[in-house]
């Protein structure tokens, strides 16, 4: 645990320094009990500006195909929010517990330049939403329905957050 939180500190307070990270609604993150932190992917640069959000030990997960080529793997770009797969939604209904939708604007513009092993120095804007609460399970079963149903929120939630982090970070609209 102290070696994460070391790192954590070294890697996730490095890139927040340098990157001018902003974040508002870090209120929002529960301090006890579980929860599933739903960022708009864009740069797994992303990572680290999740983990400088909360002093907790993160776990992080992705489809398979993110992790073909680990640090330069390509991404969604631009502000719109792409089709997301039901991951996070089924966790959280199969858990009972709350998903966290985090906007993050200006990450993808970091690595984004695969000719250059530079990265840009671009400031990052980041939006914690509500938490989207999800019902205790009495049953191991989660219906197809529910998943789609919160998966289709969480899109929603989170395209409004981006478009919010990129307003706090260029002063307009995307």
């Amino acid at each position: 645990m102290l070696f994460y939180r070391i790192v954590r500190w070294i890697v996730a307070g490095g890139s927040a320094f340098v990157y001018r990270a902003q974040i508002i609604g870090r209120d929002h993150l529960p301090v006890r009990g579980g929860y599933v932190l739903a960022v708009s992917h864009r740069s797994m640069m992303d990572i680290p500006f999740a983990a400088w959000l909360t002093p907790r030990r993160l776990r992080y997960m992705g489809k398979a195909s993110l992790f073909d080529v680990p640090v330069l793997g390509w991404r969604q770009n631009g502000p719109k929010i792409q089709p997301l797969q039901p991951g996070a939604a089924y966790l959280a209904l199969r858990a009972g517990v709350p998903i966290l939708p985090v906007g993050i604007a200006g990450s993808q513009e970091i690595l984004r330049d695969h000719a250059s092993p530079i990265p840009h120095f671009a400031p990052v804007a980041i939006v914690v939403g509500e938490p989207i609460t999800t019902p205790r399970r009495e049953k191991g079963v989660v219906p197809r329905a529910e998943v789609d149903a919160l998966t289709a929120q969480l899109h929603d939630t989170l395209q409004q957050l981006i478009d919010e982090a990129y307003t706090l970070r260029d002063g307009t609209a995307p």
